[in-house]
């Protein structure tokens, strides 16, 4: 972990690697009760029913715009350690969680086993699964903000393209980020310069070497531009404001 300092500027992959190995459930929902010195079997029990909940609500949401889903295979994009990949294996025949931590499949992979669930599949990136698998429902939420924009808008293309006929993909981003301009400056220069992360987590009270959580903005018109020249003529924007961003949901229906 120590070595994420020493990269002048913030690699989003290595950072979530890092939280992947020191603190995998902090990583994916970042509230210090999920920190690993603060994990119980009660916090777990709820940091999972708290998946079980955005999923539920998640093809609720989807259904009541779209019509009925087909169920048979679903993906997670930044499946994490499973919170969200576990429910959907109980919703559909199939689930697929893709993360680029080795660390964070191998807690899915234990949480999966410990729950009895067998019917997941666990990948690194798109590249690693078959070019012919399609799926019914793909998903990812609190992922893409933490990927640069540039890469994350080929990333989203690349999960579009994978949806089968009649399916829906809900996707989650930042459209803008509610901070002023000191702090924005203060995370520009914690990105490309690493070493500035010491004193920030110091003055947060964080580990002196907890790597940088990136947060980025999406254009909203340039996901819809990417739906569009994928042949996408029904989409839809759920809106979410929060104290720290103006964030949505963007939806894809598979005509």
């Amino acid at each position: 972990m120590v070595g994420v300092f020493w990269k002048v500027s913030d690699d989003s992959d290595a950072s979530w690697e890092s939280y992947g190995k020191r603190d995998p459930y902090y990583g994916v929902l970042s509230d210090n009760k999920f920190r690993n010195q603060n994990l119980s079997e009660a916090v777990l029990a709820a940091f999972m029913e708290s998946g079980e909940s955005h999923i539920d609500d998640a093809l609720k949401f989807a259904e009541s715009n779209f019509g009925p889903l087909g169920r048979g295979r679903a993906l997670d994009f930044g499946c994490g350690v499973g919170r969200l990949l576990l429910p959907l294996a109980r919703r559909f025949s199939h689930a697929t969680g893709l993360d680029i931590s080795d660390s964070m499949l191998m807690e899915a992979r234990r949480n999966a086993a410990q729950a009895g669930i067998k019917n997941i599949t666990l990948a690194r990136s798109l590249a690693e699964l078959p070019q012919d698998d399609s799926y019914d429902f793909i998903h990812s939420v609190i992922v893409l903000q933490h990927i640069p924009t540039l890469r994350g808008e080929e990333l989203i293309a690349g999960l579009l393209s994978r949806l089968a006929p009649g399916g829906v993909a809900m996707l989650h981003v930042n459209l803008r980020l509610k901070r002023g301009r000191i702090r924005a400056l203060g995370s520009w220069l914690r990105r490309h310069f690493t070493l500035l992360n010491i004193p920030a987590n110091l003055l947060g009270r964080r580990r002196w070497n907890e790597p940088m959580m990136q947060m980025n903005e999406y254009s909203l018109n340039r996901i819809l531009e990417i739906g569009h020249r994928q042949g996408f003529s029904r989409m839809l924007v759920r809106p979410a404001d929060l104290p720290v961003a103006c964030q949505a949901f963007v939806l894809f229906r598979r005509d």
